[in-house]
């Protein structure tokens, strides 16, 4: 019986270490550690056929800082970035580089919303053709990058995709003036 036990804590502390290694907490200075969402994925529109893509977080665009937002698929972490998304068409990141991708975290939303969340990411990718829009059904960039649940992230990387800027929950005007003025540089 105490073989039982012992074959049984060895094998969920395996269990454990495995599903962690797989996970890399973000590091300012430091490469983002990459992301491969397939179950979802980078909203693509032509207008009248919206599709979804497999996305990496490492193709990025070459020479162009990232601006990723990461946020749980609920209202309440939305609001976290109200602020900052107010601010983002008139900050006119395209005139310094930036590219901004949003991912929503749709296995962080509250049972029953997924489709609804779904569609409002499909309706603001074709407001905002510009923009990379990405659902992330199983959450595998919020277990990857060990981002709090139920909450938002924001992630500004260099050209080089090494992190410059990072910040979890609610962005405040200090927390704003900060980001853009990495972005800016």
């Amino acid at each position: 019986m105490a073989r039982i036990k012992k074959g049984k804590g060895l094998l969920l502390s395996l269990l454990f270490l495995a599903s962690n290694i797989y996970a890399q907490s973000i590091q300012l200075g430091s490469p983002l550690p990459e992301v491969a969402i397939e179950n979802g994925g980078e909203v693509h529109s032509d207008g009248a056929v919206t599709t979804l893509q497999p996305w990496h977080s490492a193709l990025r665009q070459a020479g162009t800082r990232q601006l990723i937002i990461h946020v749980a698929g609920r209202l309440s972490a939305k609001q976290q970035l109200s602020g900052l998304i107010a601010l983002l068409p008139q900050a006119q990141l395209s005139l310094y580089h930036v590219h901004t991708t949003t991912i929503v975290n749709l296995d962080d939303s509250i049972w029953g919303s997924g489709p609804f969340v779904e569609q409002s990411i499909m309706s603001s990718k074709k407001h905002q053709p510009e923009n990379s829009f990405v659902i992330d059904k199983s959450g595998i960039a919020a277990h990857r990058w060990q981002l709090l649940a139920q909450s938002a992230a924001i992630i500004a990387t260099d050209p080089q995709g090494k992190v410059i800027f990072f910040h979890q929950g609610e962005c405040l005007a200090w927390c704003r003036q900060q980001l853009f003025g990495m972005l800016e540089q």
